[in-house]
């Protein structure tokens, strides 16, 4: 094996933030019920919660883990605050009332809140120590599994 000496010094390039951000989308989901669902970035402690807005919208927000501040982060007449935290947004045209809210908060230790609200919440902790509160619907509560 001949081995030869480079001729320049090696470098390492420096790639951007692979992070990925928070997310807030509307599954049509055909042949069923129609929901929203939040994907959390990993590995983020989540800190989410979700009510109504005194003017009858709902509000989702996690301070450890921002929305984009594009549209792609969130439906369409959804807006995002300033800080990046919080998504606030009318229930879709097509919701039905076995629509839901779907919230896969992946790993590490999650802390949700949805005793506020009234519409059925599917939540995912993810491997982690998680707390979650359900709200006052038929609510599917899963957390801390691995």
């Amino acid at each position: 094996m001949v081995f030869r000496k480079l001729n320049y010094p090696p470098t390492l390039e420096i790639l951007e933030d692979r992070t990925v951000p928070a997310t807030l989308s509307w599954d049509p989901n055909p042949g069923g019920a129609g929901f929203y669902l939040f994907e959390a970035a990993n590995p983020v402690e989540n800190g989410t919660s979700i009510a109504w807005t005194p003017g009858g919208l709902v509000s989702i927000g996690d301070a450890a883990d921002m929305f984009t501040s594009g549209p792609a982060s969130v439906p369409a007449g959804w807006t995002i605050s300033e800080d990046l935290s919080t998504a606030t947004g009318p229930l879709h045209a097509d919701w039905t009332l076995t629509s839901f809210f779907r919230f896969n908060l992946r790993d590490e230790a999650d802390y949700f809140d949805g005793s506020n609200f009234d519409r059925i919440l599917d939540v995912m902790g993810g491997p982690g120590n998680d707390i979650i509160y359900g709200g006052t619907a038929n609510d599917l509560l899963n957390g801390g599994f691995t």
